[in-house]
């Protein structure tokens, strides 16, 4: 019994050993987990960035609406000054002058428009200044592949980034990206691509108005892209098809890429092709298919690290084929370098042994907790 359990001992110990090793692995199933996570490009996007901000933006083609506020100050023949709200008509009342209509009136063109009114009244004898002061919230509905769909408030000037987000951002697998729309009054007046912003920063502005609906509509086309590229998302088509070049304008292959491989299923097989990367033009994608980059390049040497007493570079490179007899006869000995001494240590190996080792143990502590005692 206690040869088995100095047996143990030193099996731990060897175990031991490899506690490094075994924490590399782990992280490194960790990476590739990761990296194996399906994401969607653009998922970052709605992370609460946008839905926070509640500035008011000054825009020259705002279009003046109801419960806005308006400053007007008339001096000359005539002295007024006052802060005006838009009525439900869309108007606002000036003593002497009469109702100015403003609802729709671009604000960069007030001035004009209250100078005119103004003027068809006290000729040129009065002076007339007009400023947009302030704007009313407007209550936006947001719908569609959004994780909450409602009704929420903002201002005209807010863009449709801080709508969505407020939503909560766009479902994976669900909503779309590439086709969001917005209703007013049951008519389309409006077509998002939110990817142009994604890739070239082009939003385009957009003045909403109460009552607006903002539509994520359904994912209709995907491709699932993997490998050897800087961007390994789910990519959203917004075509049935699309070659592998046109694609690869999203994905950013790396340089190094020699070959891509596409799965695609069809009358419940899967299969899988090869490309080079040349074919990227002519070869088209579908909607569900996967496409994997890779780097396929043939090694003609091997890299080396040696460690100890010596007196050359760490690290050597070798053609392959080469015997260990020739890598001794390129390193340079130093007086008190040992040449009998020479290890050769292999991860592959390794890695066998320890599993060796771990079946070995395993298969001892079952015999060890079977077996009955001799003692009575």
């Amino acid at each position: 019994m206690k040869r088995i359990l100095i047996f143990l001992f030193l099996i731990e110990v060897l175990m031991g050993v490899d506690l490094v090793l075994d924490d590399n692995s782990n992280g490194d199933f960790t990476k590739k987990e990761l990296q194996n996570e399906k994401i969607y490009f653009g998922k970052r996007l709605f992370q609460g960035a946008f839905k926070d901000n509640r500035q008011l933006k000054y825009s020259p083609n705002y279009l003046i609406n109801i419960d806005d506020t308006v400053s007007i100050k008339l001096w000359g023949a005539y002295e007024y000054g006052a802060e005006l709200k838009v009525d439900s008509r869309g108007n606002v009342f000036i003593p002497k002058v009469g109702t100015v209509h403003l609802l729709g009136v671009n604000s960069q063109e007030l001035k004009d428009v209250v100078s005119k009114r103004v003027r068809s009244v006290f000729n040129k004898s009065v002076s007339v200044y007009a400023n947009l002061n302030s704007y009313q919230p407007i209550s936006i509905f947001v719908t569609g592949g959004v994780k909450k769909p409602g009704l929420y408030e903002g201002f005209s000037s807010d863009s449709v980034l801080q709508l969505i987000d407020k939503a909560g951002g766009i479902i994976d697998g669900e909503g779309s990206y590439r086709a969001v729309t917005v209703l007013r009054a049951d008519v389309l007046v409006k077509r998002f691509d939110l990817y142009k912003f994604l890739l070239d920063g082009k939003l385009g502005l957009f003045q909403f108005r109460s009552g607006d609906v903002v539509k994520v509509d359904s994912l209709q086309n995907r491709i699932e892209v993997t490998g050897e590229v800087r961007r390994p998302y789910i990519f959203e088509l917004n075509a049935e098809s699309v070659t592998v070049g046109e694609l690869m304008q999203f994905v950013l292959p790396k340089a190094n890429v020699t070959h891509f491989m596409i799965t695609h299923w069809s009358n419940g097989l899967e299969k899988v092709d090869k490309y080079p990367i040349g074919d990227k033009y002519r070869v088209f994608m579908k909607n569900g298919e996967k496409i994997h980059f890779i780097s396929d390049y043939l090694k003609d040497n091997l890299s080396i690290e040696i460690d100890g007493e010596h007196g050359n570079l760490h690290t050597m490179t070798l053609q392959k084929g080469t015997t260990l007899k020739s890598l001794l006869s390129n390193i340079i000995m130093t007086p008190i370098s040992d040449a009998s001494a020479v290890q050769l240590y292999r991860k592959s190996i390794a890695l066998r042994q320890k599993q060796l080792i771990s079946a070995n143990l395993r298969d001892l502590e079952a015999r060890v907790l079977t077996t009955g005692s001799s003692t009575t």
